[in-house]
Protein backbone atom coordinates (compact mmCIF):
# COMPACT_ATOMS: atom_id res chain seq x y z
CA UNK A 1 0.00 0.00 0.00
CA UNK A 2 1.19 3.50 -0.94
CA UNK A 3 1.87 5.57 1.63
CA UNK A 4 -0.30 8.90 1.34
CA UNK A 5 1.25 12.46 1.94
CA UNK A 6 -1.20 15.18 3.24
CA UNK A 7 -0.81 18.07 2.55
CA UNK A 8 -2.69 21.09 4.72
CA UNK A 9 -2.95 24.60 3.29
CA UNK A 10 -5.04 27.42 3.80
CA UNK A 11 -5.47 28.74 0.71
CA UNK A 12 -5.33 27.66 -2.93
CA UNK A 13 -1.94 29.46 -3.39
CA UNK A 14 -0.49 27.65 -0.65
CA UNK A 15 -1.76 24.32 -1.85
CA UNK A 16 -0.12 25.12 -4.95
CA UNK A 17 3.67 26.18 -3.35
CA UNK A 18 3.43 22.59 -0.81
CA UNK A 19 2.27 20.80 -3.74
CA UNK A 20 4.92 21.94 -6.71
CA UNK A 21 7.90 21.27 -3.55
CA UNK A 22 6.70 18.08 -2.84
CA UNK A 23 6.44 16.91 -6.52
CA UNK A 24 9.80 19.01 -7.00
CA UNK A 25 11.33 16.79 -3.99
CA UNK A 26 10.19 13.52 -5.02
CA UNK A 27 10.30 14.16 -9.38
CA UNK A 28 11.63 10.86 -10.27
CA UNK A 29 8.58 9.02 -8.54
CA UNK A 30 6.78 7.02 -10.86
CA UNK A 31 3.67 6.92 -7.99
CA UNK A 32 2.32 9.77 -5.96
CA UNK A 33 -0.76 9.84 -3.47
CA UNK A 34 -1.41 13.02 -1.94
CA UNK A 35 -4.08 14.24 0.23
CA UNK A 36 -5.05 17.91 -0.58
CA UNK A 37 -6.52 19.34 2.60
CA UNK A 38 -7.93 22.84 1.70
CA UNK A 39 -10.25 24.22 4.49
CA UNK A 40 -13.47 21.84 4.46
CA UNK A 41 -12.52 20.18 1.35
CA UNK A 42 -10.21 16.99 1.06
CA UNK A 43 -9.37 15.73 -2.19
CA UNK A 44 -7.25 12.84 -3.29
CA UNK A 45 -4.52 13.32 -5.74
CA UNK A 46 -3.21 9.80 -7.42
CA UNK A 47 -0.48 10.05 -9.89
CA UNK A 48 0.33 6.44 -11.59
CA UNK A 49 3.19 6.27 -14.16
CA UNK A 50 4.10 2.76 -15.67
CA UNK A 51 6.71 3.49 -18.18
CA UNK A 52 6.63 0.01 -19.70
CA UNK A 53 9.70 -2.07 -21.14
CA UNK A 54 10.19 -4.45 -22.90
CA UNK A 55 7.18 -6.19 -24.72
CA UNK A 56 4.82 -3.92 -22.62
CA UNK A 57 3.80 -0.63 -23.16
CA UNK A 58 3.35 1.89 -20.48
CA UNK A 59 0.45 3.89 -19.07
CA UNK A 60 -0.01 6.97 -17.37
CA UNK A 61 -3.20 8.08 -15.32
CA UNK A 62 -3.80 11.37 -12.94
CA UNK A 63 -6.51 10.72 -10.62
CA UNK A 64 -8.61 13.39 -8.36
CA UNK A 65 -11.32 11.90 -6.17
CA UNK A 66 -13.56 13.00 -3.30
CA UNK A 67 -16.30 12.37 -1.45
CA UNK A 68 -19.47 14.02 -2.05
CA UNK A 69 -20.99 15.71 0.99
CA UNK A 70 -24.71 16.25 -0.94
CA UNK A 71 -26.11 13.26 -0.63
CA UNK A 72 -29.17 12.42 -4.00
CA UNK A 73 -28.99 10.72 -7.17
CA UNK A 74 -27.78 12.92 -9.26
CA UNK A 75 -25.28 11.53 -11.23
CA UNK A 76 -23.28 12.32 -14.55
CA UNK A 77 -20.36 10.54 -16.53
CA UNK A 78 -18.19 12.88 -19.09
CA UNK A 79 -16.10 12.14 -21.38
CA UNK A 80 -14.45 13.64 -24.60
CA UNK A 81 -16.46 13.22 -28.00
CA UNK A 82 -14.40 11.07 -30.42
CA UNK A 83 -14.68 8.40 -33.25
CA UNK A 84 -15.40 5.38 -30.28
CA UNK A 85 -18.23 7.90 -29.44
CA UNK A 86 -19.14 8.42 -32.58
CA UNK A 87 -19.99 4.80 -33.52
CA UNK A 88 -21.24 4.46 -29.92
CA UNK A 89 -24.58 6.85 -30.89
CA UNK A 90 -25.43 4.42 -34.07
CA UNK A 91 -26.07 1.88 -31.07
CA UNK A 92 -28.04 3.82 -28.70
CA UNK A 93 -25.79 5.93 -26.69
CA UNK A 94 -27.00 8.96 -25.38
CA UNK A 95 -25.54 12.09 -25.42
CA UNK A 96 -27.45 14.84 -23.67
CA UNK A 97 -27.24 18.36 -24.80
CA UNK A 98 -26.72 21.00 -21.98
CA UNK A 99 -27.35 24.17 -23.76
CA UNK A 100 -23.42 25.48 -23.77
CA UNK A 101 -22.65 24.82 -27.38
CA UNK A 102 -18.54 24.87 -27.03
CA UNK A 103 -18.83 22.31 -24.06
CA UNK A 104 -21.77 20.37 -25.82
CA UNK A 105 -19.83 19.40 -29.20
CA UNK A 106 -16.28 18.76 -27.40
CA UNK A 107 -17.76 16.22 -24.78
CA UNK A 108 -20.36 13.16 -24.36
CA UNK A 109 -22.58 13.86 -21.50
CA UNK A 110 -24.47 10.99 -19.95
CA UNK A 111 -26.86 12.55 -16.87
CA UNK A 112 -30.11 11.20 -15.05
CA UNK A 113 -30.61 15.19 -14.76
CA UNK A 114 -29.49 17.40 -17.43
CA UNK A 115 -30.65 20.75 -15.51
CA UNK A 116 -28.29 19.77 -12.75
CA UNK A 117 -25.46 19.48 -15.18
CA UNK A 118 -26.06 22.63 -16.86
CA UNK A 119 -25.83 24.48 -13.34
CA UNK A 120 -22.62 22.73 -12.22
CA UNK A 121 -20.58 23.28 -15.21
CA UNK A 122 -22.61 26.85 -15.71
CA UNK A 123 -19.00 28.35 -15.38
CA UNK A 124 -17.32 28.98 -18.43
CA UNK A 125 -13.72 28.68 -16.94
CA UNK A 126 -14.40 25.65 -15.74
CA UNK A 127 -16.51 24.19 -19.06
CA UNK A 128 -13.16 25.08 -21.01
CA UNK A 129 -10.89 23.44 -18.68
CA UNK A 130 -12.80 19.94 -19.06
CA UNK A 131 -13.54 20.15 -22.59
CA UNK A 132 -9.46 20.75 -23.86
CA UNK A 133 -8.78 17.66 -22.28
CA UNK A 134 -8.12 15.20 -24.47
CA UNK A 135 -8.48 11.68 -22.91
CA UNK A 136 -10.63 11.59 -19.60
CA UNK A 137 -13.56 10.26 -17.46
CA UNK A 138 -15.31 12.96 -15.21
CA UNK A 139 -17.90 11.09 -13.29
CA UNK A 140 -20.25 11.99 -10.15
CA UNK A 141 -21.54 8.34 -8.79
CA UNK A 142 -21.60 6.00 -5.90
CA UNK A 143 -18.94 4.81 -4.10
CA UNK A 144 -17.90 0.89 -4.86
CA UNK A 145 -16.58 0.21 -1.77
CA UNK A 146 -20.49 -1.09 -0.57
CA UNK A 147 -21.24 2.02 0.73
CA UNK A 148 -24.22 3.87 -0.52
CA UNK A 149 -22.27 7.60 -0.41
CA UNK A 150 -21.54 9.77 -3.55
CA UNK A 151 -17.87 10.58 -5.16
CA UNK A 152 -16.64 12.52 -7.94
CA UNK A 153 -13.79 11.31 -9.78
CA UNK A 154 -11.82 12.71 -12.65
CA UNK A 155 -9.42 10.22 -14.19
CA UNK A 156 -6.91 12.00 -17.01
CA UNK A 157 -4.94 9.13 -18.67
CA UNK A 158 -1.79 11.46 -18.92
CA UNK A 159 0.90 11.26 -15.77
CA UNK A 160 0.51 15.19 -15.00
CA UNK A 161 3.30 15.74 -12.19
CA UNK A 162 4.26 19.83 -13.55
CA UNK A 163 2.12 22.04 -10.95
CA UNK A 164 1.25 24.18 -13.72
CA UNK A 165 -0.86 21.87 -15.06
CA UNK A 166 -2.54 19.96 -12.07
CA UNK A 167 -3.05 23.42 -10.43
CA UNK A 168 -5.89 24.47 -13.10
CA UNK A 169 -7.57 21.10 -12.89
CA UNK A 170 -7.29 20.78 -8.51
CA UNK A 171 -9.05 24.51 -9.18
CA UNK A 172 -11.45 22.80 -11.68
CA UNK A 173 -12.32 19.71 -9.78
CA UNK A 174 -12.60 21.79 -6.58
CA UNK A 175 -15.31 24.10 -8.39
CA UNK A 176 -17.20 21.11 -9.72
CA UNK A 177 -17.25 19.81 -6.41
CA UNK A 178 -18.48 23.06 -4.84
CA UNK A 179 -21.14 23.00 -7.63
CA UNK A 180 -22.49 19.66 -6.65
CA UNK A 181 -22.92 20.23 -2.96
CA UNK A 182 -24.92 22.90 -3.86
CA UNK A 183 -27.66 20.53 -5.26
CA UNK A 184 -30.46 19.57 -2.95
Amino acid sequence: MMETKVINAASEGEMAQQLGAYLQREGDAFQHRVSLQDGQTTILLDIDIDPGGGFESGYATTRFSAPVAANNDFAFTIHPEGFLSDFAKLFGLQDEVVGYPEFDEKVIIKTNNKENVRTVFSDAATRQTISELSSFNLQLGRNKEGNNNQILTLEIEEGITEPAALLPLYHTFKQVLAQVERIR
